[in-house]
């Protein structure tokens, strides 16, 4: 019973940490009237406190998925340990679905953030293309300073 509780506190306290449950933070960008053979012609490079700034996006939420995930699946054997052994009661199933739900949410953070995504946003940025939606919703994994520098470009 004891390490069902302690999987179940470090669950909390890896959701609590989770970027899952900050509050979004939208980039908008000017937008440019121009011809799709410019934008393709025309790459700049990104400086290094952007790249790098992306980087730590794209690394923060490799990390936290990875932890998620582990959480997830931590609680999720934990909970079919207990069915197995036949000391369940409805809070193992509660368990159970908690720890299957976190699992599937990381691995699925966790293909959002490999690698060639990473290089794909990048390249989208030399191109002068605004920060994707979807990963500025994550800006909030940025330091304050950071997250204004992102959020001005």
């Amino acid at each position: 019973m004891f390490m069902k509780k302690a999987n179940l506190f470090v669950l909390v306290l890896l959701m609590a940490g989770s970027a899952g449950f900050a509050q979004p933070t939208t980039a908008t960008a000017p937008t440019l009237a121009v011809s799709s053979t410019t934008v393709l012609a025309s790459t700049k490079p990104v400086s290094d406190s952007m790249r790098q700034m992306v980087h730590k996006i794209f690394k923060r939420g490799r990390l936290y998925s990875t932890l998620g995930a582990f959480a997830g699946a931590t609680v999720f054997g934990s909970s079919l340990g207990y069915i197995i052994g036949g000391h369940s009661d409805w809070t193992t199933g509660v368990d159970l679905s908690m720890g299957a739900s976190a699992a599937s949410f990381s691995v699925a953070n966790m293909i959002q953030f490999n690698r060639r995504h990473e290089r794909k946003v990048i390249a989208a940025l030399e191109r002068g293309e605004p920060l994707p939606e979807s990963m500025a919703y994550w800006v909030s994994l940025l330091g304050k300073r950071d997250m204004k520098r992102v959020l001005s470009r």
